[in-house]
């Protein structure tokens, strides 16, 4: 559904002040003060336009980095280039059913290492995608059981993690399927995801990236930065 013209004059009205004040937000808060404002429309509608009019009004002074917010699914924070991500205090979800990020943990993550400022060329409804992941709110990067499942690693399972550093690239493999590189045996969650702390992203020049490229092959799966447009 083409979003109203109303909602989008008060979207781009709520995004130039927030960029003003240099605001950390998701499309999310976006959509919900549009409502507060009257516009009708759902947040799965608004979010494209969002997530547009985020890019076009905050330009070079903007960036995002992927991250848990609260939500069932990570979403992308809108932060000033100097600002780190970890410092931003995620919305009260609590009406909305969701697992809430405590406010002690929003101050232990990394700060960026190269942020990049946001292209006025983002399309789209401003998903990630499923190939992509941030880290959680204390800077771990969380690998999905589902990319893990393809690999045929189920939950509590130890794996290979080999890193390159020179590449700066992490890659994760089933035991017995090492390949070159420094490494070190992890182990999945109960939920067959796997947490990636911070020192290890390190060892493979990976840490402080705003989000990640996750691609996997049949017996291995490569962890890379994520480079936003």
């Amino acid at each position: 559904m083409a979003v109203e013209r109303a909602a989008r004059e008060t979207i781009d009205g709520i995004v130039a002040e927030w960029v003003q004040l240099g605001r950390m937000f998701t499309a999310f808060e976006v959509s919900l003060a549009a409502k507060g404002k009257g516009v009708r429309q759902r947040h799965r509608e608004l979010k494209g336009y969002v997530h547009q009019s985020t890019a076009r009004q905050a330009g070079a002074r903007y960036t995002r980095t992927l991250r848990d917010v609260g939500a069932p699914v990570q979403a992308w924070l809108y932060h000033p280039l100097n600002a780190n991500p970890y410092t931003y205090r995620p919305l009260d979800r609590s009406d909305f059913d969701t697992a809430p990020v405590s406010a002690a943990s929003c101050n232990g993550g990394p700060a960026l290492r190269n942020p990049l400022p946001l292209s006025s060329a983002l399309d789209g409804d401003g998903d990630p995608g499923d190939d992509v992941c941030g880290t959680d709110s204390q800077g771990h990067l969380v690998i999905p059981a589902r990319l893990l499942t393809a690999l045929g690693v189920e939950a509590e399972t130890q794996v290979y993690l080999t890193w390159d550093a020179q590449n700066a690239e992490l890659r994760i493999s089933r035991a017995g399927v090492a390949s070159r590189g420094h490494s070190a045996v992890a182990a999945t969650n109960k939920d067959g995801s796997l947490s990636i702390p911070q020192e290890t992203l390190k060892r493979a020049e990976l840490d402080g990236m705003q989000s990640y490229s996750i691609e996997g092959t049949g017996n291995m799966i490569s962890v890379r930065e994520n480079k936003l447009g």
